[in-house]
């Protein structure tokens, strides 16, 4: 699966992440001060995205969660199951393996 971050110039190919994280951004706590950021391998830090709040910043957690989830179900499902769910995706306008940070 890819995650592509919010302002659109990073794309992350999830098997290279090690974590994904919340991390309050002093400097602009006015602002979008909740950040999602992943850490890759070789300790390399990028923001993914910028929230107003927490639980906000939570519920896109959860978001690339349920894409990771979907993601593996459909590698590891029989071709029917595949073509199925490759059909819901397609009518639900959805991209498999793709998780595309909400800007808001």
């Amino acid at each position: 699966m890819i995650i592509v971050s919010q302002d659109k110039d990073v794309i992350v190919n999830f098997d290279n992440v090690t974590q994904i994280f919340i991390v309050i951004d002093k400097e602009n706590e006015n602002l979008k001060p909740y950040l999602i950021r992943y850490e890759s391998v070789g300790d390399y830090y990028e923001t993914l995205g910028k929230y107003a709040t927490e639980g906000r910043a939570k519920e896109v957690l959860r978001e690339i969660i349920s894409m990771y989830q979907g993601s593996l179900l459909l590698q590891y499902t029989n071709n029917k199951a595949q073509e199925d769910i490759a059909k819901l995706f397609k009518d639900m306008d959805i991209t498999p393996f793709k998780f595309e940070m909400p800007q808001e």
